[in-house]
């Protein structure tokens, strides 16, 4: 039977979409009414994970679809992971498909039933869920992603943009009033920022950068940044215990921030002390689930960025409105934008934003763009494989000549010679 708003076509790609992923990742789908009614599922264990599922009140997840029809990211208190995507016909929410569950990293049987007891389940009913543990999935998040992108595409026949853990609203279980974790301007929640993957040197060095330069547009340039730390599976440092592992990632994460941060300016006492805070924050007993880890995770994050970023703002006596310019220069430095839009955002002449930018910072706005954009090309051509075709156009550069042209007149190097001089190991003098 066709489902309502679907054609024929689209339901027939529904079906294989999902007869696929199951064959090939053992990844489930659900399909529920709005309100929550199972229309129907492939799912082999619906009464032992529905339970788990159902730990949240749906009047979040009816407010948000009704405004948007981006997938929700929705890991609940068993640590199992869904995704929830609305779908939304002539305007109004006809329904919720969810794929899942499944685990980022392993669950050791001891400390899946140590999740288990704090449900107070039957001893039957506890080995039932140890059985089904075994078969759930375990896949990187951008296996999961990937499916949930061609959910998205089957459902409204285009993609859902740049869909990455920075930018998937989240909803949060353990929140009393059950709402969608606070999205940023970008999109992005207080549960994204995750750099655990041995294969992510790319974006921690990326997301170091933004400690070290005191870049609080951070968020902006990540979702836009063809880099991703959701490409592989997570190196283990404490085997199937889920939430000690996520701790010692984010310890290590904390150590390596406050380096930053340091390098960035911050006086050495005050980014330990701040340092130990936060990982006394993590280690305390009260601190028991993902989403209160993350919490801090992001916390500690941004506010190492800020801070970094007013230390290095002290001694620039910028006015008010050139430091509005550089904000929003930053914001937009992969959009095209020129004098004319940046003097019509902050309401003032082209001629005085121009001559005022110039007398301050000793650059012109031109300057300072192109300077900025490559700095972008310069961590680009770093940490991604990516084409000159490509980061030319990524920033609006006129042509990949001419942005190799510019980029040797800023660095001294055309690009390639760039990139092989990253390769060449450093020389050291003998003694």
């Amino acid at each position: 039977m066709r489902k309502k708003g679907l054609s024929m076509y689209q339901t027939q790609k529904l079906t294989y979409l999902f007869d696929s992923l199951y064959a090939v990742n053992n990844i489930c789908f659900w399909h529920y009414t709005k309100d929550w009614e199972l229309l129907d599922t492939n799912c082999p264990w619906i009464n032992e994970v529905r339970n788990f599922f159902f730990d949240s009140k749906d009047d979040a997840l009816k407010t948000y679809a009704s405004n948007s029809t981006m997938p929700i990211l929705y890991p609940d208190r068993l640590c199992l992971t869904w995704a929830i995507q609305p779908y939304i016909v002539d305007d109004n929410l006809d329904s919720f498909y969810v794929l899942g569950p499944f685990l980022n990293s392993s669950v050791s049987e001891i400390n899946f039933k140590r999740l288990l007891d704090d449900w107070h389940m039957s001893i039957s009913s506890q080995h039932r869920m140890m059985e089904v543990q075994k078969e759930i999935p375990v896949i990187p998040y951008s296996l999961f992603l990937q499916s949930v992108r061609m959910l998205y595409y089957t459902l409204y026949g285009k993609t859902p943009g740049n869909l990455t853990t920075t930018s998937f609203p989240t909803l949060n279980p353990l929140s009393s009033k059950n709402t969608l974790a606070p999205t940023k301007k970008n999109g992005s929640t207080a549960h994204d920022i995750t750099i655990t993957e041995h294969s992510s040197y790319a974006m921690e060095c990326a997301m170091l950068k933004h400690v070290e330069t005191g870049n609080i547009h951070y968020q902006d340039e990540l979702q836009n940044t063809e880099l991703s730390a959701d490409n592989y599976l997570v190196g283990l440092m404490s085997p199937g215990d889920i939430v000690r592992q996520e701790k010692d990632e984010i310890i290590v994460f904390v150590a390596l921030i406050t380096r930053a941060a340091i390098r960035g300016g911050m006086d050495p006492d005050e980014a330990y002390s701040l340092s130990d805070y936060y990982i006394q924050q993590i280690e305390s007993p009260d601190c028991t689930d993902l989403n209160n880890i993350m919490d801090i995770h992001f916390l500690a994050y941004d506010t190492f960025i800020h801070r970094v970023h007013e230390i290095q703002l002290q001694g620039k006596e910028y006015s008010p409105f050139v430091n509005d310019c550089i904000a929003l220069i930053h914001r937009n430095i992969y959009e095209k934008i020129t004098l004319e839009d940046l003097a019509e955002a902050l309401g003032y002449s082209t001629y005085y934003l121009s001559s005022q930018f110039k007398k301050q910072t000793g650059q012109s706005i031109g300057d300072y763009m192109t300077d900025l954009r490559i700095e972008k090309a310069k961590e680009m051509l770093t940490y991604n494989n990516i084409s000159l075709t490509d980061l030319s156009a990524k920033l609006h550069f006129s042509t990949p000549s001419y942005f190799s042209s510019v980029f040797k007149k800023r660095t001294g190097l055309p690009p390639s010679a760039y990139v092989q001089s990253l390769s060449k190991p450093a020389s050291s003098s003998q003694p």
